[in-house]
């Protein structure tokens, strides 16, 4: 305190709350409490929102500088689904959390559940190749997963508590469920493809190739809750059921513009769910719409046009929800933002 107090060239602010998470009065500090005088300030609740949210957001810098600091990554920049779809979610921050996860790339603190998530996929990557190499075990697999959920480097709680969740979860989908994965199927697949000038970089977690028809099936694991519909009028599920779609049409687009897959016939996406608590909600199949994937590929070229020239639209005057997602797509496509 000594060291904080006397670095300050004016002033000192030093400030607490009224009270603890509980209600109960906040005592301040005994080495603070005798020497400094106390100036209550009243607590308007409706302020409250805005004064954290101002305080959380990173500084920008006023006029070129940004852009100048900016100019090595931006040159290197690839968009991926994760960024594109972390840029037009207002309720995470939309552009400003953008900013701050894929250009300055501020360090975030994992969390348990993607660390299970990882583990998990890494598990059917492993599951995957042993059946393209005609060894499928099932032990084989339950080890993949707990040697990958050792390198997530959880406490010694989680790890215990999350290897036999997981392991448990891959017996069901194997011995249960009857899981099969196919023999035409490629793990992992990256696509680096071009939608007009925008370089478009992801992974696809399995992509099944039909060489008879021609048609193409990529799927994508998920550890959550299963949806049970796209579009769906339940608030709380409108933002997945968003980013699920949105993610599975990037997907089709990437496969339709790649050089490497031609699909001769057709493009199908699915979601694997593979904490379903029953066979039926394991897969959710997705075949998007013309209209769907013109106005997604459409929304690609804007947002990385606003990247490159870091043009990042102030998003707080938009609803943190779906339908403030919808407006802000609608206002990026027409050109009002």
């Amino acid at each position: 305190m000594f060291v904080a107090i006397t670095r300050a060239k004016q002033a000192v602010y030093i400030a607490s709350y009224y009270s603890n998470d509980v209600g109960e009065e906040a005592v301040p500090s005994s080495i603070i409490r005798d020497i400094l005088p106390a100036n209550k300030i009243p607590y308007y609740a409706a302020e409250a929102v805005d004064v954290i949210e101002s305080a959380l957001a990173w500084p920008r810098l006023e006029g070129s500088g940004e852009k100048e600091l900016l100019t090595g990554i931006l040159d290197s920049f690839t968009l991926s689904p994760s960024s594109f779809l972390d840029f037009l979610d207002i309720t995470k921050g939309g552009p400003q959390y953008f900013l701050e996860k894929h250009l300055l790339r501020l360090p975030e603190a994992q969390s348990t559940l993607a660390a299970f998530g990882n583990a998990i996929h890494a598990a059917l990557e492993a599951g995957q190749q042993q059946v393209i190499d005609a060894s499928f075990d099932l032990s084989g697999v339950l080890q993949a997963y707990e040697t990958a959920l050792e390198r997530q480097q959880l406490p010694t709680a989680d790890f215990d508590r999350y290897v036999g969740h997981g392991q448990n979860i891959l017996r069901r989908l194997f011995e249960e469920y009857e899981v099969e994965l196919p023999l035409n199927g490629r793990p992992e697949m990256k696509l680096n493809v071009h939608i007009g000038d925008v370089q478009l970089s992801g992974k696809l977690d399995r992509v099944d190739i039909d060489k008879t028809t021609g048609n193409i099936l990529i799927t994508d694991y998920k550890t959550s809750t299963p949806l049970l519909s796209y579009y769906t009028k339940d608030k709380t599920k409108q933002i997945k059921a968003w980013r699920h779609r949105t993610q599975l049409e990037l997907y089709v687009l990437m496969v339709q513009k790649s050089q490497i897959l031609t699909p001769l016939r057709s493009t199908e996406a699915q979601m694997m769910y593979v904490e379903a608590d029953s066979a039926k909600d394991l897969v959710k199949r997705y075949k998007p719409e013309q209209n769907n994937l013109d106005r997604v590929e459409r929304l690609v070229q804007i947002v990385a046009e606003k990247i490159q020239s870091l043009n990042l639209p102030d998003t707080r005057h938009y609803d943190a929800s779906y339908s403030g997602v919808v407006q802000f797509e609608d206002d990026l496509l027409n050109g009002t933002i």
